[in-house]
């Protein structure tokens, strides 16, 4: 056997750890893609192709060498990662591998499968094998945009996948970006050209399940995904005639890293008290607490925690803990010197001077804002339902200005999802102040 043969028999294997911000780089043969797979099978295979792009495979200069790539994925991690908990996940996973095992490749320009996505796959020590030819790595793998497999963990619809990354790849390093496809050119890229005349029924049944995957939120689940998409007909006369899509970048400051705690486990001891403070104690989601830490620094989460606790312990809060941890922690709200000063005199059991009286911060304006926001919103939740709805809609509908932020924010959600939650409905207030909108409060309701 020659020695070229010895050397063409060896198996790359890439042995990485399964984790959320590995990322998963767009290839265009996924794009062009016909294949028709189920949700599962493509969260597999998006699993294999971060294992294999922080193996840096794509560096190496001659694949041709090896006859099969292999790497593995602890099962549990993967169930852990994608939510799956239900007693079927097994039989699932079992059922997707085979799935991919048995689904050829065709390379572009080709006729027939040069290859199955996976040529093998097995399980051992609670771990999923796999093993891929290097022809369809073009398939998992490649250069250029690429987003994090966090990303994608709460799609739901087959659909959503491929069509995300197809608007990714329109994005490209930009903030936000509009393109538009005829009716038909859409029903092509979903392979539905002969499906659908009606439009009502394509966006039922195609554009509203993507819809809800890449926008929607709600109390108890985060949508991790980076992107917010808005669709708008194009109509002649009465007639649909196309489609524009609108993708929107969303602010680095909410990019998904909530339950990751990567903020959280780069802190000292201290600063993990304090974390664990604001958020078993406040009003804050995890992504408000990281976004303060990136504004603010550790050292001033500390100082806020300390300063709340000396506050609380000398029954200063007027209002619930809850509330004013929330607004210290949003408004950097500290003064150690402060602290410091008021513990030795009143261990010398004397007054503070004027100067101290002049030093120390202000905290009636932030109590009676507070008071002030809470009763706007007691006197929202104690409207009837449909006045609290009717509220919402006269407020989008007296905007004065509906290209702003705000309003599109609020736009895109419904009153429940809105008035539900707490950053929301904070947002709703803030709104309504800014924008004049508290005398619809007293307006027949």
């Amino acid at each position: 056997m020659t020695e070229q043969k010895i050397t063409k028999e060896k198996m790359l294997t890439i042995d990485k750890e399964l984790k959320k911000t590995n990322p998963v780089y767009i290839t265009v043969d996924r794009l062009v893609s016909k294949m028709k797979l189920s949700v599962l099978a493509e969260k597999i295979i998006r699993a294999i192709a971060s294992n294999i792009a922080e193996g840096n495979c794509t560096n190496l200069e001659d694949l041709s060498l090896y006859t099969n790539i292999e790497t593995s994925i602890n099962t549990k991690t993967f169930c852990e990662l994608f939510n799956y908990k239900n007693d079927n996940c097994f039989t699932n996973l079992a059922d997707a591998r085979e799935e991919l095992q048995y689904t050829g490749f065709t390379l572009p320009g080709k006729c027939r499968p040069t290859d199955s996505l996976i040529a093998k796959s097995y399980v051992k020590n609670g771990n999923m094998y796999f093993q891929i030819s290097p022809l369809v790595l073009p398939y998992y793998v490649g250069k250029g945009i690429d987003y994090e497999l966090i990303n994608i963990i709460n799609f739901k619809n087959v659909n959503t996948f491929k069509f995300y990354e197809f608007l990714l790849d329109k994005l490209k390093n930009e903030n936000e970006a509009t393109f538009t496809l005829s009716f038909e050119e859409t029903k092509e890229m979903f392979h539905v050209a002969k499906k659908y005349e009606r439009y009502t029924d394509f966006k039922n049944n195609i554009l509203k399940p993507i819809l809800k995957d890449i926008n929607e939120e709600n109390y108890n689940k985060e949508n991790f995904c980076n992107i917010r998409l808005s669709i708008e007909t194009i109509k002649n006369n009465r007639k649909i005639t196309g489609i524009q899509f609108t993708i929107t970048r969303k602010e680095p400051k909410i990019v998904p890293v909530i339950s990751l705690n990567l903020i959280k486990e780069k802190l000292t001891e201290q600063g993990r008290i304090a974390y664990d403070f604001f958020q078993y104690t406040s009003n804050n989601g995890l992504f408000e607490i990281d976004s303060c830490i990136r504004e603010y620094g550790e050292e001033r989460l500390i100082q806020v925690y300390e300063y709340v606790k000396y506050q609380y312990d000398n029954k200063k809060i007027k209002t619930s803990l809850k509330a004013y941890a929330s607004n210290a922690l949003r408004k950097g709200w500290c003064d150690p010197e402060l602290i410091n000063r008021l513990i030795k005199k009143k261990s010398q059991t004397h007054q503070p001077d004027n100067q101290e009286m002049l030093d120390a911060p202000k905290e009636q304006e932030p109590k009676l804002q507070e008071t002030f926001n809470e009763k706007i919103y007691n006197k929202v939740v104690s409207m009837t339902p449909k006045q609290q709805q009717a509220l919402f809609e006269k407020t989008l509908q007296n905007y004065p200005d509906k290209n702003a932020f705000s309003y599109k924010l609020l736009s895109s959600k419904t009153y429940e999802e809105v008035i539900n939650h707490p950053g929301l409905s904070n947002f709703y207030i803030k709104t309504l102040k800014e924008q004049k909108f508290i005398d619809i409060l007293m307006d027949k309701f």
